[in-house]
């Protein structure tokens, strides 16, 4: 294997005159392989080493063989670019052949030329090897753009790392918009002035904006920056929306921002407990003032009722005192009436006999008590019944 090495990058020694012609045509080989590409010499290199033979065993005809083996490559790649070309065009007619899509629209051109022809969805007619066909939607299409940067107003690079565009191509402008921007005005309408764009928008910003302060703004402002620069080349382009993702600012910027966004959060916290506080107390207040005017409007509520009693009092005082006056005057006139009933009807009693015989009862019923040997003045009726009754004591003894 050193041998044959050796042999292919140390050139033989010149051949004396008398060599005869198969020599001859080896030096020709050699001298042909010192002038070779690299990569031919490569490839020979290759093959010796898995042959395991020299240079030197090799027969007259190889180097001949080599050639066309290199040869036969060449035409087999060839052949195989050849191919795949093929393939591609005979993928873009079968494309071309194909239907239309609903929410797609054909374009022609005739000899390199636009045609005004617009067609909608179904199958069309074209002039074979004159007219060619392209599909274009005219429906919402969806294009993201990657790692975008810009600077900060304040020379600080961030970087987008992806934004969303939605777009749609109105069918009435079709012809003017390929006419004007081609077939690719998507990349130019959209990619190629987004990072403008972007870029404008970026220097006309603090970076706080841009990071969090207005970072919800973003997507409108590029959005009427990239209508309105569309607008000027192709009307009937219309960008739908935009969505920014979070852009990425340097770390030793991103720690100061943390650490600043830590302190302000620490001071809004502060604001929001003060804040709770406050309305805490204010809280606390309005329900001392709501109950205060709960009581007095019940206090006036109580004396506007109270009032109204003693009003209704008032009022009814008169028809009170003439019901009093009316109904002792009655009890008065009752009493003089009964007293003149019993005086009249006493006349018609008291008698002489009822007269005596009261006095009798009223004697005999009460207890007597006589002092002395005897009765001389005594009522000769009372001595009378004194010696009834002490006739009937004794009698009872």
């Amino acid at each position: 294997m050193s041998t044959s090495r050796a042999a292919m990058f140390t050139p033989p020694m010149p051949a004396p005159a008398a060599q005869p012609a198969s020599q001859r045509r080896r030096m020709t080989l050699w001298g042909s392989l010192l002038h070779a590409p690299p990569s031919f010499i490569a490839v020979i290199m290759f093959m010796a080493v898995f042959t395991k033979s020299s240079l030197h065993s090799i027969p007259e005809d190889c180097a001949s063989q080599l050639f066309v083996t290199s040869k036969q490559q060449q035409q087999q790649q060839k052949q195989q670019v050849e191919e795949q070309q093929q393939q591609q065009q005979q993928q873009q007619v079968e494309e071309q052949q194909r239907p239309q899509q609903q929410g797609h629209v054909g374009v022609y051109w005739r000899g390199g030329r636009l045609l005004q022809r617009v067609t909608g969805p179904g199958f069309r007619s074209r002039i074979p090897m004159l007219d060619t066909q392209e599909i274009l939607p005219v429906t919402a299409q969806t294009d993201t753009l990657t790692n975008m940067t810009c600077t900060s107003h304040g020379g600080v690079e961030i970087m987008f790392s992806s934004i969303t565009l939605v777009s749609r191509l109105r069918r009435e402008f079709v012809f003017r918009t390929v006419s004007d921007n081609g077939l690719d005005f998507r990349q130019t309408l959209l990619v190629g002035r987004a990072q403008h764009v972007l870029a404008q928008l970026c220097n006309s910003h603090s970076l706080h904006d841009l990071h969090a302060a207005r970072f919800q703004e973003i997507d409108e402002l590029l959005r009427a920056g990239l209508q309105a620069a569309a607008a000027q080349s192709a009307p009937g382009f219309e960008v739908l929306g935009v969505r920014v993702s979070q852009p990425r600012i340097p770390e030793p910027i991103m720690a100061s921002y943390v650490a600043l966004e830590e302190a302000r959060v620490k001071v809004m916290v502060s604001a929001e407990k003060r804040r709770g506080m406050e309305i805490e107390v204010e809280t606390e207040r309005m329900q001392a003032v709501a109950q205060a005017e709960r009581q007095a409007a019940v206090s006036v509520i109580y004396m506007s009722q109270l009032l109204a009693e003693r009003q209704s009092q008032q009022q009814q005082e008169p028809y009170l005192n003439s019901a009093f006056i009316a109904r002792e005057r009655a009890a008065v006139d009752a009493d003089v009436y009964r007293m003149e009933r019993e005086a009249a009807a006493n006349l018609l009693r008291l008698t002489p006999e009822f007269l005596q015989l009261a006095w009798t009862q009223a004697v005999a019923n009460g207890t007597k008590f006589l002092f002395g040997s005897g009765l001389p003045n005594a009522d000769p009726r009372l001595v009378f019944s004194v010696k009834e009754g002490s006739a009937r004591r004794e009698g009872v003894r």
